[in-house]
């Protein structure tokens, strides 16, 4: 009796407001809604359930099989006016104008500055304001010249930059120019360095053999540039989709101006040249000139790093 009293009030709810009324109500033990001829409602039991404002009639019969009478114009009109309501509010939702600060898009991406995070709002209809943060940690072993180098590479990243759509519709309405600025460019490798007794390494022009009495360490680092740069990157999908979409996936390439990267390098201990002249390679006139060539070509190796890349792609929501 429950079960035919809560669809009876979901089968109200759902076509119209009606009355449900029922004498001698007859439980189904079948849940079969056949559409009832005239034949079937005669042949049925009179005791019946009526509802919904004369669009539908249930007639249960003797077996407990629950037959369903339609007057079909007015229940097709009413299905009708209820498809085209939803249809028209489904598009005033989707063609209402995304809003600054208050319509927004998030993304999850990964590329050349590691993970990260953007957030975009729309600031007319084909800008957006476009918020970025990325990191990036590793820690890694290798030997370079000789030198044994442990150190770890530190990428934290934070830009601001606004897109510019230029197509309004069709298949490039995606594409974007994104001038940017980054305010927070943290990127580093710091190192540390050792030579066993008795091995060789290359400075500069020359190959030393670190003493074994005084074997060589030292550290050395690496920054890039500034910590506030200039950005110009283009790419492929909006964050905030003007077509009423909720997902993209936004690709993007390009790079930012950061100034020169900078390699330092600080070695301590004591080291024999080829000749067999030792000296510390603190105070040794000939060490300290090769450790300053040594920086002077890594420095220039690097240089090109001053524009830094900037590549990436990530999968995004609005809300």
């Amino acid at each position: 009796m429950q079960q035919v009293g809560t669809w009876l009030s979901l089968v109200e709810r759902t076509l119209g407001v009606g009355e449900v009324a029922s004498s001698n109500l007859v439980v189904p033990t079948n849940y079969f809604f056949p559409f009832a001829t005239d034949d079937d409602i005669d042949t049925a039991s009179p005791c019946a359930i009526r509802c919904c404002a004369g669009y539908v009639r249930l007639w249960v019969d003797s077996k407990g099989v629950i037959i369903i009478s339609m007057s079909h114009l007015r229940l097709l009109a009413a299905l009708i006016a209820t498809l085209c309501s939803v249809t028209l509010h489904a598009q005033a939702v989707s063609s209402q104008p995304a809003r600054p600060f208050r319509t927004y898009g998030l993304a999850i991406t990964a590329g050349s500055g590691g993970l990260g995070l953007q957030l975009a709002t729309p600031l007319a209809k084909q800008f957006n304001l476009r918020a970025n943060a990325s990191y990036f940690s590793y820690y890694g072993q290798f030997d370079t010249d000789g030198l044994n180098i442990n150190g770890r590479v530190q990428i934290r990243q934070a830009n601001l930059c606004l897109d510019w759509f230029p197509f309004h519709s069709g298949a490039w309405s995606g594409f974007r120019v994104s001038p940017g600025i980054t305010f927070a460019n943290r990127n580093d490798v710091h190192a540390t360095i050792s030579v066993p007794p008795g091995g060789t390494f290359g400075l500069g022009d020359a190959t030393y053999t670190s003493a074994p009495g005084d074997p060589v360490t030292g550290t050395t680092s690496l920054t890039f540039g500034n910590h506030v740069a200039p950005s110009i990157t283009i790419g492929y999908g909006n964050l905030v989709p003007r077509n009423g979409s909720h997902f993209s996936v936004p690709v993007e390439i390009g790079f930012q101006y950061t100034g020169a990267p900078i390699i330092s390098l600080d070695l301590q201990g004591s080291a024999c040249d080829q000749n067999n002249d030792c000296g510390n390679l603190q105070t040794d006139p000939s060490s300290l000139a090769n450790e300053q060539q040594q920086i002077a070509t890594d420095n220039s190796t690097i240089h090109p790093l001053r524009f830094y890349p900037i590549v990436s792609v990530g999968f995004g929501f609005t809300f």
